[in-house]
């Protein structure tokens, strides 16, 4: 039985190997304006997913849809397509960039005198600045 087990996990592994090089490529080949912006990056992967499956793609709202009466088929390449997006982009498309704010020191100090009355709890404090402003 291991010995299946191994034998699939193996294939698994150079599969999933494949694809991360796969996306590499298809990702050095798409401009990077297209690749921070998902619904452009949907809109010009949609093609070649609706290719793969043998179906139509057509215009539709921001980002198109497939067109074939096979339901199943119009899911399995909608998953694939959100799938394929998700990987090209990477974890990183989301990040936002870090902005860095001076704060002075007796705002420090405001706030570590604030944070000690809550008894050292921030989400406590959270509560009592969401109870002011109600």
């Amino acid at each position: 039985m291991s010995k299946i087990i191994n034998a699939n996990v193996i294939a698994t592994l150079r599969a999933a190997a494949s694809f991360a090089e796969k996306v590499v490529v298809l990702r050095e080949s798409i401009a990077s304006d297209v690749l921070r912006d998902k619904q452009a990056l949907t809109l010009a992967i949609r093609p070649g997913v609706a290719k793969y499956y043998g179906i139509e793609c057509a215009e539709h709202g921001a980002t198109g849809k497939f067109v074939t009466e096979d339901e199943q088929l119009s899911a399995s390449a909608r998953t694939a397509l959100s799938k394929l997006v998700r990987a090209v982009q990477g974890p990183t498309a989301h990040q936002k960039e870090v902005v860095k704010v001076r704060v002075a020191k007796t705002e420090k100090d405001a706030y570590a005198a604030f944070l000690a009355a809550c008894g050292g709890d921030s989400s406590r404090m959270a509560a009592v600045i969401k109870a002011m402003k109600a």
